[in-house]
């Protein structure tokens, strides 16, 4: 858990595939722009739910240059930044 929350261990939106029993009713915050999927894994892990790890491919990721964190000096990059920062905060 120490290790997800402060970024050593990095999962991308798609990695965590959870049962739908295992999810509560309102999973994600949707006050947050970005990083809602962090923090529902966050809450995942502290919830002890058994998970496991395969090298089988299950999803694809495709980048363009008009996505969130392409550039960062732009207003988009620190938006993006705050509410990451927000989800860590809430997290503690």
């Amino acid at each position: 858990i120490k290790d997800y929350l402060f970024n050593n261990i990095k999962w991308q939106t798609a990695a965590g595939l959870w049962r739908k029993q295992c999810l509560p009713n309102e999973p994600f915050d949707v006050h947050l722009k970005n990083s809602q999927e962090w923090i529902m894994h966050f809450k995942m892990l502290l919830r002890n739910v058994r998970f496991m790890c395969t090298d089988e491919v299950i999803y694809f990721v495709r980048y363009h240059d008009e996505r969130m964190t392409s550039n960062k000096t732009n207003a988009k990059w620190a938006e993006y930044y705050y509410h990451q920062c927000l989800s860590r905060m809430m997290a503690l």
